[in-house]
């Protein structure tokens, strides 16, 4: 049985534990079994305050169907440079054939 000596605990504490079991008692629990269930409850709660839960993991950014535009200044790389090129030549080829 898991105990600390009764030095630590204050007496309002005390009190505060001893009218929990008394209620368990008054609602048919023997004082045995009272005692211990007031007591684990305590501890588990001394416990939380002690070693409160960890946060959860951060969630994970959920994937995209399409990419994210590029980073301001990051906006022509070399392959959209290229493809730009390629329909300006084209459309410079459609323009000069019905120029003609």
């Amino acid at each position: 049985m898991e105990s600390l000596p009764s030095a630590e605990l204050d007496a309002a504490i005390k009190i505060a534990l001893a009218k929990e079991v008394e209620q368990l008692v008054a609602m048919g629990m023997e004082r045995k079994k009272a005692r211990r269930a007031v007591w684990d409850d305590y501890l588990a709660e001394l416990n939380c305050h002690v070693h409160p839960p960890a946060a959860p993991p951060p969630k994970a950014e959920p994937l995209l169907a399409t990419p994210k535009p590029p980073p301001e200044g990051h906006f022509f790389t070399p392959e959209r440079l290229r493809k730009n090129r390629q329909a300006l030549a084209k459309v410079k080829q459609l323009v000069g054939l019905r120029s003609n």
